[in-house]
């Protein structure tokens, strides 16, 4: 039986659950969540799974409640709680595999107390990037990993630039195989906005940057419009419109004459890959990113924005107001 502890059961921990019990293994799951709303939500949603041979899940009050042995944790809370959460866990229990959820934390000392938890308990700890999980992408990797020039242009309207520029960096990163030496947010309208989630901030406008491979572009308007990501190397061309499962290629092998379109999956819910996760995990073959890597990406981020919104804003913030 394998025992996993669930930490915040929101939107998007119930659909870890879903993913969980979509697995073919015996599992059992501890939930923590204080919110009722959220615990009704997760018996909703797992209704029509209740009954399934070998899947169990139950709540708990408190971290003195998890079990000893628990196989991987998962920490699915806002970034506000999530190192408090993070540090009474590690502290009180044994748990040796933990996947935690972006923005992973707030504030930049967060981050280094983390790393010396995680060190000085020698766990295995990993961050939901989930398109490094995507086969689409994997397959683009390896078509760019011989191109001397790239670039990335990701731009659409109002598409959570705050809460998901990070997916994106990570993304950049995994394609180019190389780390982002910079990002300017210079040209960051000098405006917040109200987010999705109660308590937290949203920005609009682009940010830039390069690795030591490719440069890269990220661009919010504030008015709602398709997302699209434009990749350019040397002898190809890929636009990729995530929601509707379409890319366009168009390169030297046509002699640039159009766009060949295509038709596939290419992203998918947390619902979708929480069973292969949970075989990943298991098997010790994790493809999401290690702590300290997304770590050094986080604080590439976070720090000149916490700049940026100080640069402008009446209220000033020694914490990044993102989730």
């Amino acid at each position: 039986m394998i025992k996993i502890l669930l930490i915040g059961c929101g939107q998007l921990g119930s659909r870890y659950m879903q993913g969980f019990f979509n697995s073919n293994r015996e599992i059992i799951v501890q939930v923590l969540e204080p919110n009722e709303f959220s615990r009704v939500n997760l018996n909703n949603t797992l209704c029509d799974d209740i009954n399934k041979k070998g899947k169990k899940y139950f709540f708990i009050d408190s971290i003195d409640e998890v079990y000893e042995d628990i196989s991987f944790a998962v920490i699915a809370t806002s970034s506000d709680v999530r190192y408090k959460i993070f540090e009474e866990l590690v502290s009180k229990k044994r748990i040796k595999k933990i996947i935690l959820e972006k923005v992973l934390f707030q504030k930049e000392e967060e981050y280094y107390k983390a790393l010396k938890l995680i060190n000085e308990n020698n766990i295995q700890c990993w961050v939901n990037h989930t398109r490094r999980m995507f086969p689409f992408y994997r397959r683009i990797q390896d078509n760019l990993k011989d191109s001397k020039y790239l670039s990335f242009s990701i731009s659409g309207g109002s598409w959570g630039m705050a809460c998901n520029a990070l997916h994106f960096l990570d993304c950049i990163e995994f394609l180019s195989q190389s780390k982002i030496d910079s990002i300017d947010l210079s040209n960051v309208n000098k405006a917040l906005y109200s987010s999705k989630r109660k308590g937290f901030l949203e920005i609009n406008g682009i940010i830039t940057g390069r690795t030591n491979r490719a440069l890269f572009s990220l661009t919010s308007m504030e008015n709602c419009s398709p997302l699209l990501i434009d990749i350019c190397l040397d002898d190809m061309r890929i636009i990729v419109d995530e929601n509707k499962g379409l890319y366009y290629i168009q390169g030297e092998n046509n002699n640039w004459d159009r766009f060949e379109c295509f038709e596939e999956k290419i992203c998918y819910f947390q619902s979708e890959l929480s069973a292969i996760l949970l075989e990943d995990i298991l098997n010790d073959s994790c493809q999401l990113p290690e702590y300290k890597d997304a770590m050094e990406l986080h604080l590439k981020f976070i720090l000149p924005l916490i700049a940026h919104i100080n640069s402008f804003g009446k209220n000033k913030y020694d914490y990044c107001p993102i989730t």
